[in-house]
């Protein structure tokens, strides 16, 4: 509410990247809400909200966006500058009808959050016992924070804590893009069968507990 007050009160376009919307882990403590539902007088002129059904359904594959824009003239101007973007095929189409319109998509989307959340379970009582790791439980999405500084061998210390793990068999996703300062963190990808995920799960915990000998 006080950033789109904000984005009214001084003629900003507010832009919401709402693609992990449709995978809320927390919606209890954290429940999502759409840029499209706020009460703010004004931000229908101002607002675009962005979105996609690739991340929840795993069609990325498909390139297929949308965005939503209320107010007709910010519309026009959006269309005017994406004439060089390439079009949804059909297929995207159809697939994207499917996964918003259809009522066996949405129940599969609630057991998929089921399944995420059982699978952070897994992950949470795993690593939480090991000194030195700390969690970051994720609010959306399928991707755990996982902040390993402490808790790596000091022969590791100073290297991007991604590679220390990639060299014991498990790939996790670097830290470092996100600021030069989070080299020893990882981001855990949860959307993967509970079985593959256990066993990277062990290895991430046999890679912590190798000697610096």
């Amino acid at each position: 509410q006080r950033l789109a007050k904000l984005c009214v009160a001084h003629d900003v376009a507010l832009c919401s990247d709402e693609v992990w919307g449709e995978l809320p882990l927390a919606p209890e403590t954290a429940p999502f809400t759409s840029a499209l539902s706020l009460s703010v007088c004004g931000l229908d002129k101002k607002l675009i909200v962005l979105t996609s059904p690739s991340k929840a359904f795993n069609v990325a594959a498909l390139d297929l966006a949308v965005a939503i824009i209320p107010d007709d003239e910010m519309r026009a101007r959006f269309r005017s500058v994406g004439r060089d973007q390439a079009e949804v095929t059909a297929f995207g189409y159809f697939a994207a009808q499917a996964a918003y319109g259809e009522s066996a998509c949405e129940a599969w989307r609630q057991e998929l959050v089921r399944y995420l959340n059982a699978n952070y379970e897994l992950v949470s009582e795993a690593l939480s016992k090991v000194p030195g790791v700390l969690l970051t439980q994720p609010e959306a999405s399928y991707l755990v924070w996982i902040d390993a500084t402490a808790a790596l061998p000091q022969r590791a210390r100073g290297q991007p804590a991604a590679a220390f793990f990639l060299d014991h068999g498990v790939g996790l996703s670097d830290g470092q893009p996100f600021g030069a300062s989070s080299a020893g963190y990882v981001r855990l990808n949860l959307a993967t069968p509970r079985d593959t995920l256990a066993r990277g799960v062990q290895r991430v915990l046999a890679a912590l507990a190798s000697s610096d000998t």
